[in-house]
């Protein structure tokens, strides 16, 4: 994978922006981070709508850290993101299965 050029910044979610709390637990927490429920380092498609969650990141709840380690599943972010697009949970998955990358 190529390094990015000098100066250039990181491509924000446009997710993180409009949700200014954890998806998962509802803390208004102000360490928000953006959760790829398929890695884009992986597979995944990166940052798209079906893909992200907005999840908070250190104490109390620390739901990110909670999903990075599958305490909280894919298919539990899946409904979060269904219900937030306002979309059907096989909709989703078979949106992110149709976007991984072989």
């Amino acid at each position: 994978m190529p390094l990015p050029k000098p100066g250039k910044k990181k491509k924000k979610d446009k997710n993180v922006k409009k949700t200014r709390y954890c998806e998962w637990c509802g803390s208004p927490k102000a360490l928000l981070e953006t959760h790829c429920i398929y890695a884009k380092g992986g597979s995944g498609p990166g940052y798209t709508p079906e893909n992200t969650v907005t999840l908070c990141a250190g104490p109390p709840n620390d739901c990110h850290d909670k999903a990075q380690k599958y305490e909280i599943s894919r298919e539990e972010l899946m409904e979060v993101v269904a219900d937030r697009l306002g979309r059907t949970f096989e909709d989703i998955k078979k949106t992110l299965e149709g976007q991984r990358r072989k």
